[in-house]
């Protein structure tokens, strides 16, 4: 069963706080009233201002009653030429369509709010909204441009509430765009111009923004301590949706550092806050994200009532994206739990919501599930259809794990069908972004080991500068005390108690601080252990790979070799068989190396001793049927580079070969010699000796142009080594080399290849 990465379901829970504060209603307080006041009312401004009231009251409860409500008040209004109570049922429409996301709907009550030409502070407050809706619907140019409009024109009015709410807008923007530097400058203004006011619940916000934008540099310890100074804020104001959307945040810290159970114990505290604030909207979003937790700890089951809840929730109130949402990962437990009918008409249902909405991040998840669906039931025409669409989605918006994962099914999709060269090109390309994604991973994890040792280093830092400043405290206060004494006893004494408790004070609050550093210190280090798990997993996959790429290698060249058995079976000029052995005895040399490769422990080296034996017995037993010939191995206990020994194989096969047909003719018997040593520090020695013929009287090797011999000369090249023949009763050749990384040069690359 296919794993889909599942960062695009998490549904972030920002603080909102963009067009109203953030203190929300916890419920329609006195609208039974307003409700019996509009019955008995005129048709006059007096019923505008009780709609506009109502609508308020509903906005944040039952947002559908709120835009029927404002909906009446803007008729009304215009029906009685009055254009400030126009403009106030505009915005109240406004709230309540952003409630219901319906932005676009919003947009276009705020820009009729806009045009009743209201006062300085109104109109601010008009374009604070339009940027925030543009904002909403990911139109950056456009919402910077009103949103910068809004501050400049609360700057002239000198009006800090409505400032402090642009610039957190502000921070929210850079936050969508990955402007994280600019986003947390304008978060620290509204925190310093919040704190100067006083204004508790923008506090909040600014903590919140800070703490996200810490979340997103992967900064989790200094974005923890924000979101814990918000929730402590929050939890003073008695704010029970505040604490909810600030407990969200941080269950968001925990589930993305892989601590599931500890997230899900912070999610079910904003359940119960949301559901006792009724709450409706966020609760939709909170089923799914406990779904999606329960997902990442492989609990099927738990998840599947979540998803079912958020479904219901979202169908009842028309939030397409989140029926798409929880429709397809209700479709990817059914396919686990094997109902793949069920599962296949979910997937394809959540496919087609989300091209309708236009959700390619969704789209590509969907078709990437239909295909493993699809191959899990052997329906590779559907799989390989809905596969190559999510590939081309997957590359178009940069999925490159989703793009990894795509050609691993096409892989055993082709592999399936024996369609070997389709199979072997998606398995590259597989490994290709798997090494890639091992290295920006790698890469990733040492800059997050970076950052984290200089907040390490400026906190460690920011100590020092404490300490000594309370040093040189105690240092005046002690100065001050001795100028005091002169004044008498009781004087004194009233001194020294005020002293001593002092640094009492001093010592609890340094107490305070060494708890928070040491949970901090406790973070940072279990994200180290999990780092280095990652790490050394990584490492194990790699090593894996090394060994199946060896094994296939090795597999590769037996097909070769059994390809070239059948062909001698049909041929019958001794030439040509002769040719052919000689080929399959070289194929032979290069599948040993690969087979004692994937067999052994270390990858990066061959044992030259079993190596040499395994490769001079395969070459008597094939090419030697004269019985009184036998070998001889003397190998040291050398280990080769791999880079070495396929050169220095295929020169022994040539030798030996050459040994075996041509040294003993007529059946004579005798003895080969093959002998491998350290010759000197960093110098092997190869000799072949043979008690044979011999080499001719006019032998010349350099003149000599058989395949063999280039062969060889060419390999000698290659090992930067030193080659000689010679008649010591029998032929006599030795090959001295440099025991050294080998680097192939362009002249004896060439001779290999010819």
């Amino acid at each position: 069963m296919l794993i889909i990465k599942s960062h695009h379901w998490f549904k972030t829970l920002y603080l909102v706080v963009g067009v109203w504060s953030v203190s929300f209603a916890q419920a329609p307080a006195g609208a039974d009233s307003l409700r019996f006041l509009l019955k008995n009312s005129k048709a006059d401004t007096s019923r505008v201002g009780l709609l506009i009231r109502l609508a308020a009251a509903y906005t944040n409860s039952h947002p559908d009653s709120a835009v029927a409500y404002a909906a009446r008040g803007v008729t009304l209004s215009r029906l009685l030429g009055e254009k400030q109570k126009l403009a106030r049922s505009a915005r109240q429409l406004g709230l309540a369509y952003i409630r219901q996301q319906q932005y676009a709907a919003a947009l276009t009550s705020f820009k009729l709010q806009l045009q009743q030409l209201p006062d300085a502070k109104s109109s601010a407050e008009a374009y604070k909204n339009i940027g925030y809706v543009y904002l909403l619907l990911a139109k950056f140019p456009e919402a910077q441009t009103n949103l910068q409009t809004a501050l400049n024109r609360y700057q002239a009015i000198k009006d800090t509430t409505g400032i402090v709410r642009c610039l957190t807008n502000m921070g929210q923007l850079y936050v969508s765009q990955g402007e994280f530097p600019q986003a947390l400058a304008y978060y620290r203004q509204t925190l310093a111009l919040s704190r100067r006011h006083h204004d508790q619940p923008m506090t909040v916000s600014a903590l919140v923004g800070i703490g996200v934008v810490y979340r997103h540099q992967n900064q989790y310890p200094l974005a923890l301590r924000s979101y814990l100074e918000a929730l402590k804020l929050s939890e003073q104001i008695g704010n029970t949706e505040t604490v909810a959307l600030v407990l969200s945040n941080i269950s968001h810290i925990y589930v993305e550092n892989g601590q599931y159970e500890k997230g899900l114990t912070y999610m079910f505290r904003v359940k119960r806050a949301f559901e006792q604030a009724k709450n409706y909207l966020a609760l939709r979003s909170v089923h799914h994200n406990i779904g999606t937790t329960y997902l990442q700890l492989k609990q099927h089951k738990k998840a599947l009532p979540y998803f079912q809840q958020a479904l219901q929730s979202a169908e009842q109130a028309g939030d397409k994206q989140l029926i798409a949402l929880s429709t397809t990962e209700i479709g990817r437990i059914r396919q686990l739990q094997g109902q793949t009918a069920l599962a296949e008409r979910l997937l394809q249902q959540g496919l087609a919501l989300f091209r309708e909405i236009g959700d390619q991040s969704g789209e590509l998840v969907a078709r990437v599930a239909l295909g493993s669906l699809y191959n899990q039931r052997r329906e590779f025409g559907l799989a390989k259809v809905e596969l190559e669409r999510a590939l081309s989605l997957a590359v178009k918006i940069g999925e490159l794990f989703t793009q990894m994962q795509i050609h691993e099914q096409l892989y055993s999709l082709y592999a399936a069908k024996n369609r070997g060269a389709e199979a072997l090109a998606n398995f590259k390309r597989y490994t290709a972004l798997k090494d890639t994604m091992f290295n920006q991973q790698r890469a990733k994890q040492l800059s997050e080991l970076q950052v984290q040792y200089d907040t390490y280093k400026q906190q460690q830092n920011i100590e020092r500068l404490n300490q000594r400043n309370q040093l040189q405290q105690a240092r005046l206060q002690q100065e001050a005390l001795l100028r005091r004494g002169v004044l008498g006893g009781a004087a004194m004494l009233l001194l020294l108690l005020g002293l001593l408790y002092n640094r009492y004070r001093l010592k609890q609050k340094a107490n305070r601080q060494l708890e928070t550093k040491q949970a901090e210190i406790n973070l940072k280090n279990e994200l180290l252990e999990r780092l280095l798990g990652q790490k050394s997993k990584l490492l194990e996959e790699k090593e894996w790979l090394l060994k199946e790429i060896h094994h296939r290698v090795k597999n590769n060249l037996q097909i070769i070799m059994s390809l070239l058995n059948s062909q001698t079976a049909q041929l019958h000029d001794p030439a040509a068989l002769s040719a052919l052995k000689e080929s399959q005895s070289r194929v032979q040399t290069v599948a040993l190396i690969h087979q004692f490769l994937y067999q052994s422990d270390n990858l990066a080296k061959l044992v030259a001793a079993q190596y040499v034996q395994t490769l001079v017995n395969y070459l008597h037993s094939m090419l030697s049927p004269n019985k009184g010939v036998r070998c001889v191995v003397e190998v040291e206990p050398i280990e080769l580079d791999v880079d070495q020994a396929v050169p220095l194989g295929l020169i022994l096969n040539e030798l030996v070969t050459n040994a075996l047909k041509y040294a003993f003719p007529g059946g004579r018997s005798g003895t080969i010699r093959v002998s491998l040593q350290q010759a000197a520090e960093a110098e092997l020695l190869l000799e072949v000796a043979d008690n044979g013929v011999g080499l001719p009287d006019s032998f010349q090797p350099q003149a000599n142009n058989s395949l063999g011999l280039c062969l060889v000369y060419g390999l000698t090249g290659q090992l930067r080594g030193h080659l000689s023949f010679h008649n010591d009763n029998g032929c006599h050749v030795s090959l001295r080399m440099p025991l050294t990384a080998i680097v192939p040069t362009a002249e004896s690359a060439l001779l290999v290849a010819t």
